[in-house]
């Protein structure tokens, strides 16, 4: 099962928008040099960037899909709304965010979530699957996390 596995929501969108100001397709291994992340790090970016459907890679080029050129038309509100919609059919989030809505009172502490990813997820590392889940859900306004009271919760759900 392929997770969304960048934890830094910046990481994609500087990628994106780099690629937007190319204008067009681009070497993948330039763009990787101009940006000098570790390589494995880069093309785990680039993967993730290709599972939310924000660019396309062709034969060692990269650009922008029309969802892409959408997303970096758009400010900073719109952008979080696109994601809220592509994240909600993208793993870990399609999973977990069922999970947290069926739990009675749409919130549950880290360590059950933590073990909830090891139940369904295949991952070595369940506390960097719950990071990336927490960030993007909380860019994406799809989730909160309390660091008072250690829970995840379905956004606005606290605030009732």
């Amino acid at each position: 099962m392929d997770l969304l596995e960048t934890i830094s929501v910046s990481k994609i969108v500087g990628l994106v928008e780099r690629v937007s100001d190319l204008k067009g397709p681009e070497d993948l291994a330039q763009i990787d040099d101009d940006l000098g992340i570790e390589k494995s790090e880069f093309f785990n970016i680039v993967d993730d960037a290709e599972r939310l459907d924000l660019v396309k890679v062709v034969e060692g080029n990269i650009q922008l899909t029309d969802f892409g050129k959408k997303f970096v038309n758009s400010g900073i509100k719109e952008r979080k709304i696109l994601l809220e919609q592509k994240l909600r059919n993208i793993e870990p989030f399609k999973t977990l965010l069922y999970l947290l809505e069926k739990d009675k009172d749409k919130k549950i502490k880290k360590d059950k979530f933590i073990e909830l990813i090891k139940t369904h997820f295949y991952t070595t590392d369940p506390e960097k699957i719950f990071q990336v889940f927490v960030n993007w859900g909380r860019y994406a306004k799809l989730i909160g996390y309390s660091i008072d009271t250690d829970e995840v919760y379905i956004y606005g759900e606290s605030e009732k």
